[in-house]
């Protein structure tokens, strides 16, 4: 999905993968919803996609994670709230 603006939870900060796993596998593969999670964040991604929205400035990991925390966006792993609507969105 280049260039769409997806929703993920957390960056691990051993290796920097996304935590995306409510949006990936609460959806079959074909399904719209499938990487987004649901409808409130689908229209949030194809906002945002559609947006000329410039480069961010670059921050670690552990910043990211706290930037997140700070609005109450990040969701730790097991936490089973995931269709809420928190999280961050990061282009692809």
């Amino acid at each position: 999905m280049p260039g769409k603006w997806l929703p993920f939870d957390e960056v691990r900060l051993f290796d920097g993968w996304m935590n995306k796993h409510a949006y990936t596998e609460t959806k079959p593969v074909g399904d719209p919803l499938h990487r987004l999670g649901n409808e409130e964040l689908a229209k949030i991604s194809n906002t945002l996609s559609k947006k000329k929205i410039p480069q961010g400035t670059n921050v670690s990991r552990s910043e990211m994670n706290k930037i997140m925390d700070d609005v109450g966006a990040k969701l730790p792993p097991g936490n089973r709230q995931y269709n809420r609507g928190n999280g961050a969105a990061c282009k692809q």
